[in-house]
C-alpha cells in the first residue's frame, strides 16, 4: 500500500525573509549563526538546553534552536514542518492518524502509534515530557522558540531520549497590552487564523497574562467521491487555545501557568493498493457483478477515487489538554530552586481505511459454519475504528540550578505516572483459496498499561579560569525506576515489571 500525503498551499498571508533564528552547533566547536538587528548588531540567543538558561554560541550541546519569529514568518503551523530546519531530524505524521507523529533524530525514534508504545526521541512542552507519540501532532499556536538536541540526553531528560529531545518554548505575556491577528488562506480552501491578546500587567499588580487562539480548516487534496470536499483524504477542521499567566511576587519568587487545548477533526491520507493476489483480484474483481463498487489496484498514483467510511464516518477526532504550574524561587544569586507540576491528558476516536476502495460486495460464508451467508458488503481488505483511545499523564520535577565562579551544576528528582488504553475495532474480509467466496471477520482488542517512574539526577559542570573558558568537563548521573502493567483482552492476566537504570 502507498500512503499518499501532499502539502501544496500558497499562502497570501505576508511571508518575511527569515528573520527568525535557525542555529545549528556541533559540539563545543561550532557555533549558530545569531540574528541581526537593523543595526547589524549580533543578538544573544537563549536556550534551555541543559535546564538552565544560558547563550546557545556558548552551550557545549549539539543543539539547533528556530525561532518562533521564524516559524511565524515562513507560516508554519504544526510539528511536521520543524524537520526542514533541522539537520538529522525527521518527524513524520503517521498516515492512518491526524495526530500520531513519528519523530526520529540521527536514525533513532519510533514509529509504533499505539497507546502503550515508547519514544525514540523525547517531546517536550515548556519543561514537560510528552509521553505518546499518538497526541504529538498538535497546532503550533504562539511559540517563542524550539530545541532540538540531538542525544543521547538521559541524564537531564531521562528516558526515551536515546536519539535526543525536542523542546517546544511557549512565548510568555507581554508587559504591554497588545492584539496581534494573523490571517491567511491557501489552495483547498485552506483557512488559518490566529489571535493573541497580551493583557499586560492587570490593574497595577505583578501579574499578566495572554491568550492565543488558532483556527485551521482544509478540504482533502483526494477527491473522494463518496464523501464532500470538506471530509476527503487530507482534510482538516482544527481549534487550538493557549492561555499562559505569569506573576513575579518580589525579587526572587516567580509562578507560571499555562493552559493548552487542541481539537481536531480530520480525514487521514488516502490509501492506495499497488498490488493483489490471484485469488484477491478474482474474489474482489466480481464486485461490480453483485452490484459493488469495483475493485481499485494500480501503481499509478490515483488523484480521484473511493474510500468508504466506517459507519458512516470519514473522519477522526481527537483532543489534547494540558496543564502546566511552574514556580521558580531565587534562594541567591547562585542558587535557583524550580518545581514544575503537570497534567496532561488525550483522547481520540480513529477511522482508519487502509484498502483505497468503495463500498465493495460479494459472496460471503458464515465463518463459523462456512455456510452460504448472502451476498453482502465487504469490509476489505482492511478497515479499523481505535476507540476509544485514552491516555492521561501526571509529573511533578523539582530542580535545583546555579553555580558560582567556574563551576555551574543542576539536581533534580523527577515523578511520573500515566495509563493509557486503546480498544481496536477491525473489519477485514479473509478471501478463500480460489477467490469465490469470502469470509467478513470483525476481531477486536483491547489493550493498554499503566506507568510510574521515579528519578533521581544531577550534573556538574567546572570551566577552569586558566584557559579563558574554551573548555568545559561536565559530569552527570540519573537513576531510573520504573513499574509497568500491561493489560490485553487476548489475556486474562495482567504482566507487570519493574525496571531500574543509572547512566
Amino acid at each position: 500500500m502507498n500512503s499518499m500525503n501532499i502539502r501544496r498551499s500558497m499562502v497570501v498571508s505576508g511571508v518575511c525573509a527569515a528573520a527568525g533564528v535557525l542555529g545549528p552547533t556541533s559540539n563545543a566547536s561550532a557555533q549558530a549563526p545569531a540574528a541581526q538587528s537593523s543595526l547589524g548588531v549580533l543578538q544573544e540567543i537563549t536556550v534551555t538546553a541543559r535546564r538552565q538558561e544560558e547563550s546557545l554560541q556558548g552551550t557545549p550541546v549539539s543543539v539547533t534552536a528556530i525561532s518562533g519569529q521564524l516559524l511565524d514568518n515562513l507560516n508554519i503551523q504544526d510539528m511536521t514542518s520543524v524537520a526542514e530546519f533541522a539537520p538529522n531530524l525527521t518527524i513524520a505524521h503517521q498516515p492512518s492518524s491526524t495526530t500520531a507523529t513519528s519523530i526520529s533524530l540521527r536514525g533513532i525514534g519510533q514509529t509504533e502509534p499505539a497507546a502503550t508504545a515508547e519514544q525514540g526521541v523525547g517531546l517536550y512542552l515548556d519543561g514537560v515530557y510528552i509521553a505518546r507519540t499518538a497526541g504529538a501532532v498538535f497546532d503550533l499556536v504562539d511559540l517563542e522558540r524550539i530545541e532540538v538536541l540531538r542525544g543521547p540526553q538521559g541524564t537531564l531528560f531521562g528516558r526515551n531520549t536515546t536519539g535526543g529531545a525536542v523542546q517546544l518554548v511557549s512565548r510568555k505575556p507581554a508587559d504591554e497590552f497588545g492584539v496581534e491577528q494573523k490571517l491567511s488562506y491557501g489552495r483547498f480552501d485552506d483557512w488559518y487564523t490566529r489571535t493573541r491578546l497580551d493583557t499586560g500587567f492587570l490593574f497595577g499588580s505583578p501579574v499578566k497574562a495572554t491568550i492565543a487562539y488558532l483556527h485551521r480548516e482544509r478540504d482533502g487534496y483526494f477527491d473522494n467521491t463518496l464523501a464532500p470536499d470538506d471530509k476527503d483524504p487530507g482534510s482538516f477542521d482544527n481549534d487550538a487555545l493557549w492561555l499562559g499567566v505569569t506573576g513575579k511576587f518580589g525579587d526572587r519568587f516567580t509562578a507560571s501557568y499555562t493552559l493548552d487545548w487542541n481539537e481536531r477533526e480530520g480525514a487521514p491520507v488516502f490509501f492506495q493498493l499497488t498490488a493483489a493476489t490471484a485469488d484477491l483480484m478474482t474474489y474482489y474483481g466480481q464486485s461490480p457483478a453483485f452490484g459493488g463498487a469495483p475493485f481499485m489496484v494500480s501503481t499509478e498514483r490515483f488523484d480521484t477515487g473511493q474510500q468508504a467510511p466506517f459507519d458512516g464516518r470519514f473522519t477522526s477526532l481527537s483532543e489534547t489538554v494540558g496543564h502546566n504550574l511552574t514556580l521558580e524561587y531565587q534562594v541567591s544569586d547562585a542558587m535557583t530552586l524550580k518545581s514544575i507540576s503537570a497534567y496532561r491528558s488525550f483522547k481520540q476516536d480513529t477511522i482508519c481505511s487502509l484498502s483505497g476502495n468503495g463500498v465493495m460486495r460479494g459472496v460471503v460464508l458464515d465463518p463459523v459454519t462456512f455456510a452460504f451467508a448472502g451476498i453482502q458488503d465487504l469490509h476489505g481488505p482492511y478497515s479499523c475504528n481505535n476507540a476509544p483511545q485514552r491516555q492521561f499523564q501526571y509529573s511533578e520535577e523539582l530542580q535545583l540550578l546555579g553555580g558560582a565562579e567556574q563551576w555551574s551544576y543542576v539536581v533534580g528528582a523527577f515523578y511520573f505516572y500515566e495509563r493509557s488504553a486503546e480498544f481496536n475495532d477491525q473489519r477485514l474480509t479473509f478471501v478463500l483459496p480460489g477467490g469465490q467466496a469470502g469470509l467478513n471477520l470483525t476481531p477486536f482488542q483491547a489493550f493498554g498499561g499503566e506507568t510510574e517512574s521515579i528519578a533521581g539526577f544531577g550534573q556538574l559542570s567546572y570551566t577552569p579560569a586558566a584557559l579563558a573558558g574554551k573548555l568545559e568537563l561536565t559530569g552527570g548521573v540519573r537513576y531510573t525506576q520504573d513499574d509497568k502493567e500491561f493489560f490485553s483482552s487476548l489475556f486474562p492476566e495482567r504482566p507487570d515489571a519493574s525496571f531500574s537504570n543509572t547512566n
